[in-house]
């Protein structure tokens, strides 16, 4: 039995965690956690062995800043999850859904796609679920019609569940889909760009009021200055998950002026760690 010991977690290679939600909250293997999730650009596929280490390496590296899951493409998902699963890091795998998917070929085709996909990593130990990337517009929405739109995206979301009933799904929100109720969500996964705290706080009980029962996972899909700040808040308003890119490296400037160094950006979980905010806290919230 292949066993990935990384740190004190155990991962059976053979298995996968059991990723599920409970209530408002994501659980594994039964324990409450929170999903501070990064995605991974800059990686050339495929992977030879020694690509395969230095990314293992690299997200061993991710996991000790308290980062605990990552977001890949479709491209990436079959390459990494594995890897994933050794550096006990579960993975959201994102499904672009095409703005033209209307047509009856191209929704085949689409559907056809994301099933072959689901059927590829069904069981695989690092897979936490998928997010549906729905990329329409306001003008989508007045040519095909809310119906239309809203069936379309519950037959993704039922594509992966009949591909794999162990994986959660979710549809990618964007300020025109922000309040569109799709039947089949296991979690509700929206996008932000730098807000103000108020905004974010309102942003988020916006989300949590489509959410009901369900855990609300917001992605900072900008890095900013603030970015610790709004991570901070995110989750004390309530999101069970954040995913963040790397904070932006400030410019250090050498005190003769020759030269400006610009080192590599910092982790974004690295100030939050395990058990921030607690369990306990983020359970009182409303």
């Amino acid at each position: 039995m292949a066993l990935a010991l990384l740190g004190q977690v155990a991962f059976d290679l053979k298995t996968r965690p059991a990723v599920d939600r409970q209530n408002k909250l994501f659980s594994r293997n039964g324990q409450s956690f929170l999903f501070k999730a990064m995605r991974l650009e800059g990686i050339a596929l495929p992977l030879d062995f020694n690509a395969k280490l230095a990314l293992l390496k690299r997200l061993e590296k991710l996991r000790a800043a308290h980062t605990t899951g990552l977001v890949l493409s479709s491209s990436q998902a079959d390459a990494m999850v594995d890897l994933a699963a050794c550096a006990g890091l579960p993975a959201l795998v994102e499904i672009d859904l095409p703005q033209d998917v209307f047509t009856s070929a191209a929704m085949a085709a689409a559907l056809t796609s994301a099933a072959r996909l689901v059927s590829l990593l069904q069981g695989r130990p690092g897979l936490f679920g998928y997010v549906v990337n729905c990329q329409f517009s306001s003008q989508t929405f007045r040519t095909q019609g809310l119906r239309r739109v809203r069936r379309s995206l519950t037959a993704f979301l039922e594509t992966i569940h009949r591909g794999d009933s162990g994986a959660l799904a979710a549809v990618r929100r964007r300020a025109d889909t922000m309040a569109l109720s799709i039947p089949g969500e296991d979690f509700i996964y929206a996008g932000a760009t730098a807000l103000k705290p108020a905004e974010l706080r309102d942003y988020l009980a916006a989300l949590r009021d489509i959410a009901g029962q369900r855990p609300v996972v917001l992605e900072f899909t900008e890095p900013s200055p603030e970015q610790d700040q709004a991570v901070a808040a995110a989750f004390a308003n309530g999101a069970a998950g954040v995913v963040a890119p790397r904070l932006p490296a400030p410019t250090c400037v050498e005190w003769l002026g020759v030269r400006a160094l610009r080192p590599e950006g910092a982790m974004p979980f690295r100030r939050f760690g395990t058990n921030f905010p607690s369990v306990s806290f983020w359970s009182s919230k409303p």
